[in-house]
């Protein structure tokens, strides 16, 4: 597939292939995009409606019928395939905003002729005079296009939901990580002045703030789904101070970028129940002092003990 100016991409297959049980046939974009896909469908034979079943991976070393591998969890997959039933003799499936390069189809009940697809981009970089799709990066210097792709162009791929904030890599958990947000506002601030996403992947995670005053280290965006949620499953059990810390640097960050007093009315009552959880975690000696059940860090189940020196740094 080639994107187009608008963002989009097409795949037509002149050749329509009919699939059934274990059959599949992975459909290529041509680039790592956010989009929403949709695939041209026909029915097949006299049973009972087919059932497609979509599954989306960004490279082929981790496909597999559902999608992408997550590594970090044993069986898991980053994005939960698409599963719909064909009713009419033909139909056009559209599925949800993904970060993806490739589709898998396969027939989750039944048989089904497949005869093309279509990816509308979502990334919200504006499409330059001539470049053949969003988030494209043209640069005399390779240093600076392999820090857009490396960082610009992968930030915009992890951000979307409802409302848009910023996610865990598009192969990852797909959560909202306090302990990223410091760097994704970075650069999304300083590439394209995108303070909005920020402040919404904030209020999300302010969303979930317990009575004692700690902010989750991690919030579910809306419309993102997953097989499994192994961070949520620890938010009842397990506490990050380190990213308690980072929230209330985020918080302060975005002040400073915007100035914005409706914003610092609505999060002073946040930040003041997070400094309530935090202080009294100081010490005799004046430093913070963590353990097992506070003292987590983003590779759960390892932890820190006694007066870490970067949480004080932060603290400081």
């Amino acid at each position: 597939a080639v994107f187009r100016f608008d963002g989009s991409a097409r795949v037509d297959v002149t050749c329509p292939v009919e699939l059934r049980g274990s059959e599949y046939i992975i459909v290529d974009f041509g680039a790592v995009t956010r989009a929403e896909a949709h695939f041209a469908v026909e029915r097949t034979g006299t049973r009972a409606c087919p059932r497609v079943r979509i599954g989306f991976c960004e490279a082929l070393e981790d496909w597999a019928p559902g999608g992408d591998h997550y590594h970090a969890v044993p069986g898991g997959a980053a994005q939960v395939p698409v599963v719909r039933t064909v009713t009419d003799p033909r139909a056009v499936i559209s599925t949800p905003e993904h970060t993806y390069r490739y589709a898998v189809l396969t027939a989750a009940r039944g048989t089904f002729r497949f005869t093309g697809a279509h990816a509308t981009s979502t990334l919200r970089l504006a499409v330059p005079r001539k470049a053949p799709y969003p988030g494209n990066f043209r640069c005399s210097s390779p240093v600076l296009t392999r820090v857009w792709y490396a960082g610009v162009n992968t930030l915009e791929l992890c951000t979307g939901g409802t409302p848009t904030v910023f996610l865990d890599g598009s192969s990852r958990d797909r959560l909202i990580w306090t302990g990223d947000l410091f760097v994704e506002h970075l650069v999304a601030y300083i590439s394209n002045g995108d303070v909005e996403t920020a402040r919404e992947s904030l209020r999300t995670l302010a969303k979930g703030q317990e009575p004692c005053g700690y902010v989750p280290h991690c919030g579910r965006t809306l419309c993102d789904t997953r097989t499994r949620d192994p961070a949520g499953v620890l938010v009842g059990l397990l506490t990050f101070a380190e990213y308690a810390v980072w929230y209330v640097i985020c918080v302060w960050l975005h002040y400073w970028h915007t100035a914005d007093a409706t914003f610092v009315a609505e999060f002073e009552p946040v930040v003041e129940r997070v400094m309530a959880w935090l202080c009294p975690k100081i010490c005799a000696k004046g430093l913070m002092r963590v353990g097992p059940h506070d003292g987590q860090t983003w590779h759960v189940p390892e932890c820190v003990m006694g007066c870490p020196t970067d949480l004080n740094c932060l603290m400081a």
